[in-house]
């Protein structure tokens, strides 16, 4: 018993001693963890038995007086919510949880911690508002919340502290404007705001911040100009007002004598007008000037040879104009030149190609002229060279393939001749090769994706042949392939295990069959094999590509059944198969594509009825052409299901019965239906549109007791009009210019006795002589003698692709089909200029007449 007080005893007064043994701020730490998830490397050091002194918990330092003045935690995983607690640490001067997970409102209870310096939050989950009273912290230099998801407006105490240096406050979500009383942190050198919702304009008192060395406002919504105040900002170095809506001239202040620290000057994307000063090149230290899509107009500076230190010089996006000034080669330290999107002419100056540290060189999208200059051939460092959209010429030298790091040459739009350098790619990893449309010649490099790399190949609209080489079906890095309308030749490449997404291979003279490896693209999205001489059975392999979305074969030979495979590919949107040899009839798998948007089978050897599975394809907006096949029978009733389809073309079938059913279809703008055996009255709504595609005459309904005389009233149009529109064409183009000694089309020596004897028939092309007008032109009726009456066709030439293949198709077409309704066709005139940059395309119809082959003049 006396063992048992004694016990007691000891406990009661040993229990104080502990207590009193933790200070204040060790016992403000331990309850503040309570509200913290923190680490067990922190946690097992902040508590009793790691000693009563907290200056030896990770994390603290203390001073002197054994104080806690560094609260650290940085480089820990640390959640959780910081408490209000952190204001009873009266000595604190510095705070670091930046890069956490902290989340909640700071708490106000924060701005009690009068003594402290450095204040770094950034990186956490914070939410709610900056606290009020932060100008209780008198001695804050360091301020960083950046990264946070806080909102509302800075609060007008933030700039009440005068000690204050650093201000971290970029993307947070603030909105309203900046104080007006900014100017009163005047010792402030690092001003950050950037992506945040700011609006309104700059603070004038922003000039009262003398020593501001950087100052970052970038993706706000900031307007007005810019105030006249930043000219006693002496000591800018650094300056990003990109991404806002403010205005007025380019550089405000006076350069001459604020800018000779000035490094970067950012103002891309606003509103800013006028030239760009040539006191500009009085910025010596300048590496970074950036004007990116703002109005600026007038020359470019020759002041800005001057500026040798110079390392990034953006000035797209404007309305420059004049010519680049010759004085930019002397800029050596240049590594980056963007000009484009502007207005300037002339000639590329040879003295840019003295820039030898020169990675990116962007001219696009001007009236540029002339030749690339030699030099800029053989900087070494050249990385990327995009000049596209001028009128730029030439031949490419051997020296582009020794450009070891070369990766993007852009130079589509343009009239480059000449051949590619055979050793092309060899040397260097290209990523992008883009020679669209201009006037190259001779074969393909064979190790363009030699460096493994290449991801877009993009040679349409040349003059090229030869054969597609196999480094390019076996290029596993190629995600667009587009040779389309050249001269090439020969097999289609063997395709590896490619990430295509779109080959587009089209008006070529490529033929053989459609190898089964095709197959192995599954990211093919986009497949345009149109316009060849390819031959054999579509192979099942096509199957495969299921993401395929525009499928086009049209226009070759290809033969056999429509693979019932095909029914796999239900992402397609646009299947054309028109204009080749299949056989058998309109596939039944048709109805699984339920996203497709137009269906073009005409111009094949189908036969058979419409099947009913047509009216499935509910979403068929924009063409169905199922013309100039064997097609029998009465048109399904299904196909009033086609609710929203434009355009239905069922000519040069053997069809029969009425047109009820597409009486229904509302949304028809266009019909063709010449060329069968439909009996019954027009319906209605069939009298706003027409009977055939582009052809806008109007026939009056019949009754039903008067089918027959309904169907001789569509037999008489049809005989009259649709053969003379579509069929029976001299293709007439009046040339507007003369060239060389061709002074003009009407009566001079380069025109034919027949064309001579044409205009004088109709008058030069007199409207009163109209017959019909097509989809592509107007057909005249041309009596040259009582024995010989033509229908001469005058063809409108459009730059818009889908209809300049329509009209393709049906030059192509003519003479081709055969008819008990249809005359003769005597000789075709094809006279044409400037059809698609001055390319004109010889198409020759060989057809047989009597034994003869047509005369064509192109």
């Amino acid at each position: 018993m006396p063992t048992f007080f004694f016990f007691i005893f000891f406990f009661l007064l040993s229990s104080p001693v502990l207590t009193i043994a933790l200070n204040p701020e060790g016992s403000t730490l331990l309850s503040l963890a309570k509200s913290l998830t923190l680490p067990n490397s922190i946690r097992s050091s902040w508590n009793l038995s790691s000693g009563s002194n907290p200056c030896l918990w990770v994390g603290i330092q203390c001073d002197t007086r054994h104080k806690v003045f560094s609260l650290n935690l940085s480089g820990h995983e640390i959640s959780g919510q910081l408490g209000p607690e952190i204001g009873k640490l009266r000595f604190i001067e510095s705070i670091d949880f930046g890069s956490k997970k902290l989340s909640g409102p700071i708490p106000v209870e924060i701005v009690n911690c009068t003594q402290l310096k450095h204040l770094d939050l950034s990186k956490n989950l914070f939410t709610g508002k900056l606290p009020k009273h932060l100008n209780m912290l008198q001695k804050l230099r360091y301020f960083a919340v950046y990264s946070n998801g806080l909102s509302g407006n800075i609060p007008n105490s933030l700039f009440m502290i005068p000690t204050l240096v650093s201000i971290y406050l970029e993307e947070i979500f603030l909105r309203g404007s900046i104080p007006s009383n900014v100017g009163w942190a005047s010792k402030i050198q690092l001003l950050y705001l950037h992506f945040n919702q700011l609006s309104g304009s700059i603070p004038e008192s922003i000039g009262n911040c003398t020593e501001l060395t950087e100052l970052i406002l970038k993706g706000n919504m900031l307007t007005g100009i810019l105030p006249n105040s930043f000219n006693r900002l002496e000591n800018l170095i650094y300056v990003d007002i990109s991404d806002n809506g403010i205005e007025g001239s380019v550089v405000p202040f006076s350069l001459e004598k604020n800018c000779r620290k000035l490094i970067g000057l950012i103002l891309s994307n606003n509103h800013f007008s006028g030239e760009i000063p040539q006191s500009l090149g009085k910025c010596s230290s300048l590496r970074v000037f950036t004007s990116i899509n703002n109005s600026l107009t007038g020359h470019i500076p020759s002041s800005l040879g001057s500026l040798s230190e110079l390392t990034h010089l953006y000035i797209s996006q404007n309305q420059l104009s004049g010519k680049i000034p010759t004085e930019l080669g002397n800029c050596r330290s240049l590594e980056s030149l963007e000009l484009n999107n502007n207005q300037l002419t002339g000639e590329i100056p040879s003295e840019l190609g003295r820039l030898n540290k020169l990675h990116t060189l962007q001219l696009y999208e001007n009236s540029l002229r002339g030749e690339i200059p030699l030099g800029i051939w053989k900087i070494q460092t050249l990385k990327v060279l995009i000049v596209y959209n001028n009128n730029l010429s030439g031949e490419l030298p051997g020296e582009v393939a020794e450009l070891h790091h070369l990766k993007n040459i852009s130079l589509f739009n343009n009239e480059f001749s000449g051949v590619i350098p055979r050793t092309l790619g060899i040397n260097s990893s290209l990523e992008v090769v883009d020679f669209h449309n201009n006037d190259f010649s001779g074969e393909i490099p064979p190790n363009l994706c030699y460096g493994k790399h290449l991801r877009f190949l993009i040679l349409g609209l040349n003059q090229l042949q030869g054969r597609i080489p196999l480094d390019i079906g076996h290029c596993s890095t190629l995600t667009r392939l587009r040779l389309q309308q050249n001269n090439l030749s020969g097999f289609l490449p063997e395709f590896g295990l490619n990430v295509n997404l779109y080959v587009n291979l089209s008006s070529n003279q490529l033929s053989g069959p459609i190898p089964p490896e095709l197959g192995n693209l599954v990211q093919l999205q986009l497949l345009d094999l149109s316009h060849n001489q390819l031959q054999s059975p579509l192979p099942s392999q096509i199957s495969n590509l299921v993401k395929l979305y525009s499928l086009n074969i049209g226009f070759n030979s290809l033969n056999g059944t429509i693979p019932s495979s095909l029914g796999s590919l239900t992402e397609l949107s646009t299947l054309i198969l028109s204009e080749n040899h299949f056989t058998g009839g309109i596939p039944e798998f048709l109805q699984k594509l339920e996203k497709l948007l137009e269906l073009h089978l005409g111009g094949n050897f189908l036969r058979g009825d419409n099947p009913s599975s047509l009216g499935e394809l509910k979403n068929l907006a924009y063409v169905l052409n199922l013309s100039g096949n064997g097609l029998m029978g009465h048109l399904p009733s299904e196909l009033e299901y086609l609710s929203v389809l434009q355009c239905l073309d069922i000519s040069c079938n053997n069809l029969t019965g009425s047109l009820e059913t597409i009486g229904k279809l509302n949304s028809l703008i266009e019909v063709n239906v010449s060329y069968n055996l439909f009996q019954g009255p027009i319906p209605g709504p069939l009298h706003e549109i027409g009977l055939s595609c582009g052809l806008n005459f109007k026939v009056s309904p019949c009754s039903s007791s008067s089918a027959r005389k309904g169907l001789s009233v569509v037999y008489k149009y049809i005989a009259i009009l649709v053969p003379s529109t579509l069929f029976f064409c001299v293709l007439v183009v009046l040339l507007l210019c003369c060239i060389s000694r061709r002074v003009g089309i009407f009566g001079h020596d380069g025109s034919s006795y027949l064309l001579r004897q044409v205009m004088e028939a109709t008058e030069n092309l007199n409207k009163k002589f109209v017959i019909g007008m097509g989809a592509h032109g107007t057909v005249y009726k041309a009596s040259l003698s009582e024995d010989k009456l033509y229908a001469v066709k005058k063809l409108i030439f459009t730059n818009q692709s889908r209809a300049k293949a329509t009209m393709l198709r049906e030059i192509q077409t003519v003479g081709q089909i055969r008819h008990r309704n249809l005359m003769k066709l005597d000789v075709t005139t094809l006279i044409s200029k400037n059809w698609q940059k001055e390319r004109i395309y010889k198409i020759t119809l060989k057809m047989p007449i009597k034994g003869k082959r047509i005369k064509t003049v192109i």
